[in-house]
């Protein structure tokens, strides 16, 4: 075998392969699989006393890694470590660095921009040391989320339930949605009119125009009553233009993107989460097969610097001034101000090749790296061109004292609006929709043709989505671009918020844990120290502060936090009486958590009122019982409740459950169980609803039945409704009663429309549109077909 000569290791196995087509035979080229060592996971690896020195240990699985990477080292004259240029890839190639020093061989760092031939070959002319500056800024913010991490959740373990946890910036992320929350439950609604009118000239051109002023100052309109009163006293005015104002405007192209900047653009574009457009861009960044061979596409995707080299605005300007012609390139290069207190090691994230459009890699671009690489592509490509030109007219029409405005826009010079579209997001203000103006003239007479008036209520504040999460974490410099990605993941993942509508509402137990750790780690929870705090790991990775001192300082403070809360934090396993007052009797409301969830109870003993805490905190009346229900046994007025599973009702005297659904009968009087038991109620469990006996003695259950007939031929069952649990979600189709005898089954909600063209008694709905399922109409959807397996999932019968 051939000795190589060079190891070059990189993190992952898809930029080796790229790598090695580029540097060939002279070189082997090694994929470390990200980090090699972290800290234990089975205890805090953290000796406090001996100056916070961390105890880093190979993970579990990378035994085999370092072993291979040994013995290519051995056999290699230099090792070249390639790892990601940021803190996280500094320190992978330290703890490589460290395992193969006793090799005694020559190790270099290299930072690799983009993964390209020519980026590569002068990274290589340049080698460079570890920036063991940089290496203590990593290590000192692992120390740190760990210290918080491993010395938080055993108190909420035991304040709370077991298994929960804490970060030091994952919370204070949280502690944003929650207060959130909190701004729009304490919102309350003040109600405005509108009133607009609709005019015309005398060649009968109409416009729009609404009212903004009364007497020359600004007009609020509180009521209903005042703004009747308006459109009286206007139907009886004359209509004169009182001013005609024309301006130029100028609309300038974005800079291109930093990380922050693309994860809100693709949740604005595409419905994203930050954690699949990274993984999107890491693909191609790390290298994408062409005809030519394997390429990166991109450079660096963790980036918070907008800066772009000299070179790549020449080249991108030749393509401008080739492609769209000089009247879209501007005279001088655009220069973009990065923010204060941004990295600028690496340049703002852009095509390695502008020249390679995404129209022409797109048969080699799977359809979603497609759609990334052109926001990415336009947007580099806008930025350096020409700023778009429209021409703005506003109208101000007097009405008897009133004053009316019309704002209208006409674009004259597209620029760079011809590569990228502007985002049209309203942004919160209330401007005027665009519309192109008639010719007026001051003193011009209008003719009145319509005038309305609105209601209007001001809006509560929006919860947080992912893009705009991300971007008050950016705004309050809490975290850096690398990490938003997994902040915003881990809150979903440990259940401490839900996603309704793409926006973030947290749990039950996100807020009780944001609550708890507010009150007794404020520093913590703090914005701006937590802000403070990634300015202080900056000023490591310069050299500025030591590590150790900030981890002296930072544990001092928090010590006292960790005992005060071990102390003095309420346990809601034991109970905790809350300000919530029993809507029965008026009396205080008792947190307990269970492993169930949370829910309230009585303080009172002669009261018996019980609710599942989400649902209490939540509010939500499409789930909560509206109606009055007997029990079918004892014929008693139930009551209703609220549980882990939904709401139900409750007989008082024998216990008896019945969940609500809009949709299902809560009680079938027409159909009975296996042994003859009737009637059957509904029940709703961890995998969906079902029919349960009334009997209290008989187990027999029975599923949900739609009343609809199978639609196979020569079968007799009927359509139920199934469901399966994937992960923590439960998912629900419809299929023969039958099964596995007859596996006739459709995923979509089935709608009681007959087929136009076979007369089948129902169809399904596919995006909203009903299509018929009947296997033998030639218009049907094809029915899925269930078949059993090994990894047959979990079905209620």
């Amino acid at each position: 075998m051939k000795r190589s000569k060079t190891l070059l290791v990189v993190e992952s196995p898809a930029k080796a392969r790229t790598i090695q087509r580029y540097l060939g035979k002279g070189y082997d080229v090694v994929a470390s699989m990200g980090h090699v060592k972290d800290l234990p996971k089975n205890k805090l690896g953290v000796r406090i006393d001996h100056d916070f020195e961390p105890e880093f240990q190979v993970i579990k699985g990378k035994e085999r890694i370092l072993k291979e990477i040994k013995k290519r080292a051995k056999q290699a004259d230099t090792v070249i470590l390639a790892t990601d240029p940021d803190r996280e890839g500094e320190a992978i190639g330290w703890h490589i660095a460290q395992e193969i020093d006793k090799l005694k061989k020559p190790i270099k760092r290299i930072w690799l921009k983009a993964i390209t031939k020519k980026s590569l070959l002068e990274a290589l002319e340049e080698p460079r040391d570890i920036d063991h500056a940089r290496v203590e800024a990593q290590f000192t913010r692992r120390i740190l989320d760990r210290l918080v991490g491993y010395s938080i959740s055993p108190i909420l373990w035991d304040k709370i339930w077991q298994g929960l946890s804490a970060g030091r910036v994952q919370s204070v992320a949280l502690k944003l949605i929650v207060e959130r929350e909190k701004e729009i439950e304490a919102f309350v609604p003040k109600e405005y009119w509108r009133v607009r009118a609709l005019l015309s000239t005398e060649k009968d051109e109409q416009f729009w125009a609404k009212l903004v002023r009364s007497s020359g100052e600004k007009i609020e309109i509180p009521d209903g009553k005042k703004a009747e009163a308006i459109v009286k006293q206007c139907r009886k005015a004359e209509w004169i233009v009182v001013k005609v104002e024309r301006k130029r405007k100028k609309q300038n192209p974005q800079p291109p993107f930093q990380t922050a900047r693309l994860q809100q653009e693709a949740v604005r574009r595409f419905r994203w989460p930050a954690t699949k457009t990274m993984r999107i861009a890491q693909r191609l960044y790390e290298g994408v097969d062409l005809p030519d061979g394997r390429v990166g596409l991109i450079t660096y995707m963790r980036t918070d610097s907008i800066r772009v080299s000299d070179e790549a605005i020449a080249t991108v300007r030749r393509y401008i001034d080739k492609t769209f012609g000089k009247e879209y390139l501007p005279s001088k290069p655009k220069k973009y101000q990065a923010s204060k207190g941004s990295q600028d090691a690496h340049e703002a994230i852009r095509p390695t090749d502008v020249s390679r459009t995404p129209e022409s890699l797109r048969p080699y671009l799977s359809e979603e790296e497609y759609r990334l690489y052109d926001m990415i592509w336009r947007r580099f490509v806008a930025s350096q061109m020409t700023p778009a030109e429209f021409d703005v007219t506003t109208v101000v029409v007097g009405a008897g004292g009133y004053e009316f405005e019309a704002r209208g826009e006409v674009l004259i010079k597209p620029g760079f609006l011809i590569v990228e579209q502007p985002s049209r997001v309203d942004n919160g203000k209330n401007g005027d929709e665009k519309q192109r103006l008639p010719k007026l003239e001051k003193g011009q007479k209008l003719r009145l043709v319509d005038i309305e008036s609105t209601q209007h209520f001001t809006q509560p504040p929006p919860r947080y989505t992912e893009a705009s999460l991300i971007r008050e974490l950016e705004k309050r410099k809490i975290g850096r671009p690398s990490t938003y990605a997994t902040i915003v993941s881990i809150i979903q993942n440990r259940d401490y918020v839900q996603k309704i509508n793409q926006a973030f509402r947290p749990t039950a137990l996100g807020r009780l844990v944001a609550e708890l750790l507010d009150d007794f780690f404020k520093d913590i929870m703090d914005y701006g120290y937590t802000a403070k705090m990634e300015k202080a790991l900056d000023n490591i990775e310069k050299g500025k502060t030591n590590r150790i001192t900030l981890l002296k300082k930072f544990f001092k403070r928090f010590s006292q936090e960790l005992e005060k809360a071990k102390n003095d934090m309420p346990s809601v396993k034991a109970g905790v009486v809350t300000e919530y007052e029993c809507p029965k009797c008026g009396s205080k409301l008792i947190l307990r958590w269970s492993r169930n969830g949370g829910f309230l109870y009585c303080s009172s003993e002669s009261c018996t009122f019980k609710t599942d805490y989400e649902a209490f905190l939540h509010h939500e009346e499409d789930d909560e019982p509206d109606e009055s229900l007997n029990c079918p046994v004892c014929d008693i007025p139930m009551e209703p409740q609220s549980g882990p599973h939904g709401a139900y009702y409750q007989c008082p005297s024998c216990q008896l459950s019945i969940s609500k659904h809009p949709e299902y009968p809560l009680i079938r009087f027409d159909r009975s169980c296996s042994a003859g038991h009737s009637p059957l109620v509904l029940k709703r469990g961890p995998y969906g609803y079902f029919y349960a006996c009334v009997e209290s003695e008989c187990r027999d259950t029975s599923p949900v039945f739609l009343d609809l007939p199978c639609l196979e031929k020569d079968c007799d069952g009927e359509i139920v409704l199934r469901s399966y649990r994937r992960g923590k979600r439960i998912r629900t189709f419809y299929g023969c009663s039958k099964y596995p005898e007859c596996r006739f089954a459709f995923s979509n909600k089935p709608v009681r429309e007959p087929c136009p063209t076979c007369g089948a008694l129902y169809q399904t709905l596919v995006r909203g549109k009903p299509r018929c399922v009947n296997p033998s109409c030639p218009t049907a959807l094809k029915p899925r077909r269930y078949s059993r397996s090994k990894k047959k999932k979990e079905s209620v019968a």
